[in-house]
């Protein structure tokens, strides 16, 4: 599909991103198709999710590992 394609090209140009900077740089979908598409990625191996910390999940091409630092200040 479309949109898990621009995903997988977004995450191997970022390496890791969180889901709000994913969403935000594929605007052009709709939220739900972008998380979906994670979704569905995920469940096929193909992306991996983190939970990092509350409220925060990051996403990553399978097997790339993280690249993205995730301040603590974020966490309220």
């Amino acid at each position: 599909m479309e949109v898990e394609t621009a995903i997988l090209r977004q995450l191997d140009e970022c390496g890791s991103c969180t889901m709000e900077e994913l969403v935000r740089a594929l605007s052009h979908f709709t939220l739900n198709q972008v998380f979906f598409a994670i979704d569905r990625l995920s469940r096929e191996g193909k992306v991996s999710l983190r939970h990092p910390m509350r409220f925060v999940y990051l996403v990553s091409a399978a097997g790339s590992g993280p690249r993205h630092q995730v301040s603590r200040a974020a966490d309220p």
